[in-house]
C-alpha cells in the first residue's frame, strides 16, 4: 500500500507560528480563546501554565502575558487591552491583520463591503467591528442588497473561504455593479490546500482527511473530496484529531470495506462479508508503508 502525504498536511503558517512563540515564550500566559481547535493541544498548553479566559475582564496584570490568537479580536476590544494596560503579544495572523486593513480602509472610502464568510466566526466578528456599509454572506445565493448599479461596491473574504464560491459570487455581481472592487483575501495556505486535495483525489484509492469537523478549513476539504470520491468513484475517511487509535482503525476499516458500520460493531455480516472483512484487514495490517 502506497501513502501520499499531502506537502501542505499540519498546521498553516499563522498557527505555525502562533505555536511555536508560545511554548518559547516564558512567564505566565493566558489566551484569549483557544489558541488552535484542537483538544489535545490545548491540554499540552494548559500542563505547560497556559490556560484560557473568555472575557478579558477575567485578565489581570499578574496573570502573566495575554496572548490574542491567530483568528484576531475587534478593535473595539484592542483599545480595552490597552486602557487596561496589559502585557499582551498579538499573533493575529498576518493575512488576518490584511484583511482587517482593507476593510476598514474601503469602508473609509465609501464603499459598501460584501465579505465572503461565517457571520459568527471570530476571524469576521474582529473584521467587521466599527463597520456601518456592510454584509456578510456565505454564498452566491444570499444577496438581497438595496443597492444601485453605479454604487460602490467591494468584495472581500474570511481567509478560510472557498475559492470557487468566492469567484462564483465575484461573477453575479460583475453583472449588476460596474465599478465593483474586487481582492480576494483567501490565504495563501487555504488555497494550496484546497487545490492539494483535488490533486490527490483524483491520484489515490483513498482520501483520508484528518482534521476537526468545525473548522472552516477542514468541513471544506472534506465536502470538497466526497464531491471528488462520488466524480472519481473513490472513498473518503474523516477522522477527527481527537479520536484514538482504535477509533482510528476502525474508522479506516468501514471505510476501507465499504461495510456498514452498524453491521460490523453487531458482527451481524454475510458469510461473504465476513471474508471481504477479514481480507481488507490482513490487508491493512500487512501493508508496508
Amino acid at each position: 500500500m502506497k501513502i501520499i502525504v499531502s506537502k501542505y498536511a499540519g498546521f498553516c503558517f499563522g498557527v505555525k507560528r502562533a505555536v511555536t512563540t508560545v511554548f518559547n515564550e516564558k512567564g505566565k500566559m493566558k489566551t484569549l480563546g483557544m489558541l488552535i481547535h484542537n483538544k489535545r493541544f490545548v491540554e499540552s498548553l494548559r500542563k505547560k501554565g497556559v490556560n484560557i479566559i473568555r472575557d478579558i475582564d477575567d485578565m489581570k496584570k499578574k496573570d502573566g502575558k495575554l496572548v490574542i490568537r491567530t483568528h484576531g479580536i475587534p478593535g473595539s476590544l484592542m483599545s480595552k487591552i490597552k486602557k487596561k494596560k496589559l502585557n499582551f503579544i498579538d499573533l493575529t495572523c498576518p493575512f488576518v491583520k490584511k484583511l482587517q486593513y482593507l476593510a476598514h480602509d474601503l469602508h473609509k472610502k465609501g464603499y459598501f463591503v460584501i465579505i465572503l464568510g461565517e457571520k459568527e466566526h471570530p476571524e469576521i466578528k474582529g473584521v467587521v467591528d466599527g463597520l456601518k456599509n456592510y454584509v456578510v454572506v456565505s454564498n452566491s445565493n444570499e444577496f438581497k442588497l438595496n443597492l444601485k448599479g453605479s454604487d460602490k461596491v467591494a468584495l472581500i473574504a474570511q481567509t478560510t473561504q472557498s475559492n470557487e464560491k468566492f469567484h462564483d459570487i465575484e461573477k453575479k455581481l460583475r453583472k449588476r455593479f460596474k465599478s465593483l472592487f474586487v481582492y480576494n483575501t483567501i490565504c495563501n495556505a487555504t488555497s494550496e490546500r484546497q487545490t492539494a486535495a483535488i490533486k490527490l483525489a483524483k491520484e489515490s484509492d483513498l482520501i483520508i482527511i484528518a482534521g476537526r469537523p468545525s473548522m472552516g478549513k477542514t468541513a471544506f476539504v472534506l465536502s470538497m473530496a466526497r464531491n471528488m470520491a462520488v466524480d472519481y468513484n473513490k472513498a473518503v475517511a474523516f477522522f477527527s484529531l481527537e479520536m484514538s487509535s482504535i477509533q482510528l482503525v476502525n474508522r479506516l476499516i468501514v471505510s476501507e470495506t465499504e461495510l456498514p458500520a452498524e453491521k460490523i460493531r453487531n458482527g451481524k455480516l454475510e458469510n461473504y462479508e465476513w471474508e471481504q472483512l477479514d481480507y481488507k484487514i490482513k490487508k491493512l495490517v500487512d501493508a508496508p508503508v
